[in-house]
């Protein structure tokens, strides 16, 4: 007998229970449903997706291992979790979520519609005010179109709008979970240069980064680094060159939550950590991100200058020279800059907590890397 079963290659898969236990779903479902008493909002249905889970993980504390999921929360009841994987999923799905009423539909390619129809009617019955988050975004065209068509009512509200604020500002336990995603980043970071610094070629030393990132417990993680040259690549082949400078970023996701650093071979008086010096000092709450775009010069934008991260990698705002945003008291702000010094890519970021006055690192970098004796570049 043959079976065949999709499978996407992560890393590690677990429910933190101690970092981000029950009663914090129940906390965040409380003022989602303030929000939506607020706004008129009787159901709100949200779309992850494996690539842009944010609304749906936000509310479950599930991360799609494949293709999309929907929650439904009504007002006064809910929620319940829809899953396209079938119910052989149920039993591993259980041990991932605090959710206990979990409905598997038919396919990850007939879409949500029927499930979270009949879901939504179970709720608020067929008079209701529906928000939809992520969908537009998360399912493909006619699986979104038949469920416009299937939700009961007049046409849905805007649910990423009524979610936006709340996800901005990050819960106590949110930032203790962003800091452990960022203490793995700079550990991988320092993990490569410590191996390019003991002679491991350029692309070694990215997989030792990916590979100190996994073993640290991060389910998601991209690695670009220089390889050819002083632009930045991912490492499709593994190879002998070792250039004379390494530069590299990390961003790595941990129970849903995004960290990122940046760290190259250099000094540490970088035109990259100039760059993101003069964006630090400007970080508080109310600043026009634009102002943070303006402050920096010799930059390759094409690489970004970084913006809010969560349960995203690329959450609003984006610092860039024509944004007409500003930041929020309590939000997270990953910055990053990369710059050409010679024939050499300079990189550096630093990741903050807005505040009031001023914003504050998540976690402190770690400045100075011990020598190992040996590292065996042969690991990765």
């Amino acid at each position: 007998m043959i079976t065949m079963h999709n499978v996407v290659k992560r890393g590690r898969t677990a429910w933190d229970r101690a970092l981000l236990p029950e009663d914090e779903y129940g906390e965040r479902v409380r003022l989602v449903r303030e929000a939506m008493a607020r706004e008129g909002i009787d159901a709100l249905v949200g779309i992850g997706h494996t690539a842009s889970y944010g609304s749906l993980t936000y509310l479950t504390g599930n991360v799609p291992p494949l293709g999309w999921m929907a929650v439904v929360l009504g007002r006064e009841s809910g929620p319940c979790l829809v899953t396209g994987g079938g119910s052989r999923d149920l039993p591993f799905l259980s041990t991932q979520t605090w959710i206990g009423d979990i409905r598997p539909s038919a396919s990850l390619f007939t879409g949500p519609a029927e499930v979270v129809a009949q879901a939504v009617e179970e709720m608020v019955g067929s008079g209701g005010t529906i928000a939809l988050a992520g969908a537009r975004e998360n399912l493909a065209v006619e699986a979104y179109r038949e469920l416009l068509a299937a939700l009961p009512g007049r046409a849905p509200a805007d649910g990423d709008a009524l979610l936006a604020p709340l996800r901005a500002v990050k819960r106590p336990r949110e930032l203790v979970a962003q800091a452990r995603a960022q203490e793995i980043a700079h550990a991988a970071v320092d993990a490569a240069l410590d191996a390019w610094e003991a002679g491991a070629p350029n692309a070694i030393a990215l997989l030792v980064a990916e590979r100190e990132a996994r073993l640290r417990g991060a389910r998601d993680v991209r690695v670009l680094g220089t390889l050819a040259g002083p632009w930045l690549e991912p490492v499709e082949d593994v190879s002998d060159v070792r250039l004379s400078h390494l530069g590299l970023t990390c961003a790595v996701e941990c129970v849903g939550y995004w960290g990122q650093a940046c760290g190259d071979s250099g000094s540490s008086l970088s035109p990259a950590r100039r760059a993101v010096d003069a964006m630090t000092v400007l970080v508080r709450a109310g600043v026009p991100v634009a102002e943070l775009a303006d402050a920096v010069e010799g930059v390759e934008l094409a690489y970004g200058l970084g913006g809010a991260i969560g349960l995203g990698l690329d959450e609003a705002p984006r610092v860039w020279a024509g944004s007409d945003e500003t930041f929020v008291e309590g939000a997270v702000v990953a910055l990053q800059a990369f710059a050409v010094d010679g024939d050499a890519l300079t990189c550096a970021g630093e990741t903050l907590v807005v505040g009031r006055d001023e914003g504050v690192p998540l976690v402190e970098s770690k400045l100075d890397r011990a020598q190992p004796e040996e590292v065996d570049v042969r690991r990765a």
